[in-house]
C-alpha cells in the first residue's frame, strides 16, 4: 500500500483508504501511466515516488484544446496569462522528469479519450493521479474507469496539506464552516514533505509528440511558472522577513512582498503546501513566531478547507443557490457584466482592479473581494459569471477556493453571516485615500458611469 493514495473501482465516492507504503515494487504491475495535473513538481510528489516502484512508466501531459473553447458563462476554461505559467510549470517538469530517466510524452485531445488511448498504448495496468478537487474533474476519472474495468486508479493528495486517508473525519465530519474546522485542523498531525525522487523508470511509451511547448503562444508575465521559480520565491520570501509583517499588510491593493503570492505555484502544484508549511515553521523557529506568521497558518487553511468542502459538495459548487436553501436576488445583465469585465463601471476602485487583472493575472485577495462584493451586491450580477471570468483571467485560479470564495460573497456559502457586501467609499478610504493605485491601472483618464439599466429593447427576452 502507498502513501496518501486511494485505489477506485467506478464510482469515485466510494473509496477505500490506503495508510502505509511497502517500499516495493508490484511485481504483477510493471508498467504504470501517470498523468500530471496540478503536482507538476519532483520535490514532495507522491505520485512520482508511486512511479518510481514500477518497471517502467509512462508520464503523459496533455494538452485539452477544449480548455479554451466558451463555456456555458462564455468565458473560457483556462486564459492566455494562466496557460502561459501553466505551461511553463510543464516544460520545467518535463525536463526534471527527462534528467531523472524518464522523458514524458506530449499528447493532445479530449482528456478522457486522450488517456484511454495511452492506457491502450502503452499497456499501462495501473493509472496514477493526483486527487482531484473539481467535480468534472472526478467524473472524468470515473469515465476512465468504466472504460478500462480492468485498470487500477490509484490517486495521491498531493495538493493539499492533509490526505484522506490519515484524516477520515475530513471526508466524514468536515464541519459545515470555516471556524471550526481550523480548530480541528491545528490539532492535526501535519506529514512531513516526501524526499524527493532521484530517478525514475524508463518510458514505456516511445512515440513522437502531438504538440510543443515551442509552438505555444506565450503571454509575458512578471512571475515564471516553473517549481524552481516557485521554491525561490518562497526562499527569497521568508529570507527578507516579509512572513513577520505579512497580517499587517496582505490587505494592501498592490506591492510585491505585501502578501505571499504562494498561491501562484500552489495553483499549478509546482509548490508543495506542505512544503511551505513546513517552511513556515522553520522561519518560526529562527526568526520566533508572531500573529503574522500564524496568519500564514490561517491563510493555509483557508484554502485547505475550500478543497476539501469542494469535494464534499460536488455540483453545488457551481450551482446558483449555492449550499444555501434560497435563491440569491441578482440576475444577469450583459451590459453591466460586459462593464465590470472591461473595467467600464464607472467606479474608479473597481475599474483599476479588473485593469490590473486584465493586464496581468493577478489581483490581491482584498481587491477579489471588492470586485466579487460590487459585481454581486452592485450590479446585481449572477454570482457564477464573475466566478467563471476568474478563472478565466486568474493565473493562480484554485477551482475550490475561487467558486468557494464567490459563494461566500455572494451570500450562498459558508458564511453564518449570509454573505459580504464591500462599501466601496470605505474599502477606497481604508485602502487607496490619496488614490494611488487607482492613478497607476487607469492614468488619467478616468471611466465613465456605465447606464446600468439603459437597454434595447431587443435585448429583452420573449414572453413565454
Amino acid at each position: 500500500m502507498h502513501p496518501r493514495s486511494t485505489r477506485i473501482s467506478v464510482n469515485y465516492f466510494a473509496l477505500s483508504a490506503v495508510l502505509a507504503v511497502n517500499g516495493q515494487k508490484d511485481t504483477e504491475l510493471a508498467t504504470a501511466l501517470y498523468i500530471p495535473t496540478h503536482d507538476l513538481r519532483i520535490h514532495d510528489n507522491p505520485c512520482l515516488t508511486r512511479v518510481a516502484q514500477f518497471d517502467t512508466a509512462c508520464i503523459a501531459l496533455i494538452y485539452d484544446p477544449r480548455w479554451f473553447k466558451p463555456t456555458r458563462y462564455q468565458t473560457k476554461s483556462i486564459g492566455p496569462k494562466r496557460w502561459s505559467f501553466t505551461i511553463q510549470a510543464m516544460e520545467g517538469f518535463h525536463t526534471a522528469c527527462e534528467g531523472l530517466g524518464n522523458k514524458p510524452v506530449l499528447r493532445t485531445g479530449e482528456f478522457v479519450a486522450a488517456v484511454n488511448r495511452l492506457v491502450q498504448e502503452s499497456g499501462a495496468q495501473t493509472l496514477i493521479m493526483s486527487r482531484p478537487v473539481g467535480w468534472y474533474e472526478c467524473e472524468q476519472l470515473i469515465s476512465i474507469q468504466a472504460a478500462n474495468p480492468a485498470l487500477q486508479i490509484e490517486m495521491f493528495d498531493t495538493y493539499t496539506l492533509f490526505s484522506e486517508g490519515a484524516h477520515t473525519w475530513l471526508a466524514e465530519k468536515l464541519p459545515r464552516q470555516y471556524t471550526p474546522f481550523r480548530r480541528s485542523a491545528e490539532q492535526a498531525d501535519t506529514a512531513a514533505p516526501m524526499a524527493a525522487v532521484e530517478s525514475l523508470p524508463p518510458s514505456a511509451l516511445q512515440s513522437e509528440d502531438e504538440w510543443s511547448f515551442a509552438a505555444q503562444d506565450v503571454f509575458s508575465l512578471d512571475f515564471i511558472g516553473t517549481e524552481q521559480a516557485g521554491l525561490e520565491h518562497l526562499k527569497q520570501y521568508l529570507h527578507c522577513g516579509a512572513a513577520s509583517h505579512y497580517k499587517e499588510t496582505r490587505n494592501a491593493l498592490s506591492g510585491w512582498s505585501n502578501s505571499s503570492k504562494l498561491s501562484l505555484w500552489l495553483a499549478s502544484g509546482s509548490l508543495s503546501v506542505r512544503y511551505v508549511w513546513q517552511s513556515i515553521a522553520e522561519y518560526e523557529r529562527t526568526h520566533g513566531a508572531n500573529e503574522s506568521t500564524q496568519w500564514l497558518y490561517v491563510e493555509l487553511l483557508w484554502r485547505e478547507y475550500f478543497q476539501w468542502l469542494a469535494r464534499k459538495l460536488g455540483t453545488q459548487l457551481y450551482r446558483f443557490q449555492g449550499i444555501a436553501k434560497r435563491q440569491p436576488l441578482t440576475s444577469f445583465y450583459a451590459h453591466r457584466f460586459r462593464a465590470w469585465c472591461s473595467g467600464t463601471t464607472g467606479e474608479p476602485l473597481v475599474d483599476a482592479i479588473m485593469h490590473e487583472l486584465a493586464q496581468t493575472g493577478y489581483i490581491s485577495n482584498r481587491s477579489r473581494q471588492i470586485a466579487a462584493s460590487y459585481c454581486v451586491n452592485e450590479l446585481q450580477l449572477d454570482w457564477r459569471y464573475g466566478a467563471a471570468w476568474f478563472e478565466q483571467e486568474l493565473v493562480d485560479y484554485d477551482v475550490a477556493s475561487n467558486w468557494g470564495n464567490w459563494q461566500y460573497i455572494a451570500g450562498v456559502g459558508v458564511d453564518p453571516r449570509g454573505g459580504r457586501r464591500f462599501d466601496i467609499r470605505k474599502q477606497v478610504a481604508q485602502f487607496d485615500p490619496e488614490g494611488d493605485y487607482v492613478r497607476h491601472w487607469l492614468g488619467s483618464e478616468l471611466t465613465k458611469s456605465v447606464a446600468l439599466d439603459v437597454v434595447d429593447a431587443a435585448d429583452w427576452p420573449l414572453a413565454r
